[in-house]
């Protein structure tokens, strides 16, 4: 009996509800734009669009990631990016003037309510100088896993222990009868 309380314990311990972490996303970090006599665009290319769909922390948050190629004559380069076949994804923040992000691609967050993400961005790289290269268009589809009806069970929490110990009873119940 001793060893089936253990057994129970160490389930309820183990499922036991943890701290929330906070989603951290990378910011928008607006660019200064100056007038150093630089007259050459930037080139850009955009390789693919990636959509990464938020669970924990990050649920209903998702993002767009950009896979660009963009250079310039003289270093720093920004983007500026328009949604111009806009479809149910809304981008809190996206900035409507240039900008840069800590990381190389471009990551744009949006709404994720589970929708279907079919879009069309315009993409064009900036340098410091406010030279724009030729804009890019990028569709951006991603339809969600559908939901294949029925019960679904949840990831873990206390629920799956309870259960887990709730399986154990039968067990404690015949030790009982023989003993």
């Amino acid at each position: 009996m001793k060893a089936l309380a253990a057994v129970a314990a160490a389930a309820l311990a183990v499922a036991a509800p943890r701290p929330a972490r906070a989603c951290s996303l990378f910011g928008y970090e607006p660019m200064t734009l100056g007038d150093n006599g630089d007259t050459v665009a930037p080139t850009l290319s955009v390789t693919r669009a990636t959509v990464w769909r938020g669970d924990g922390s990050c649920e209903g948050t998702g993002i767009v990631t950009l896979e660009v190629d963009a250079a310039d004559d003289r270093g720093t380069v920004g983007f500026l990016v328009r949604v111009t076949r806009p479809g149910a994804v809304l981008f809190p923040g996206l900035p409507a003037t240039p900008f840069t992000q800590m990381i190389a691609d471009p990551a744009l967050h949006f709404v994720d309510e589970g929708q279907p993400v079919d879009l069309t961005l315009e993409v064009r790289a900036i340098d410091l100088d406010g030279n724009l290269s030729a804009p890019v268009s990028v569709d951006v589809l991603d339809v969600p896993p559908g939901d294949e009806g029925g019960c679904a069970a949840g990831g873990g929490g206390a629920g799956a222990a309870w259960l887990a110990a709730l399986a154990l009873v039968p067990l404690a119940r015949r030790r009982r009868a023989r003993g």
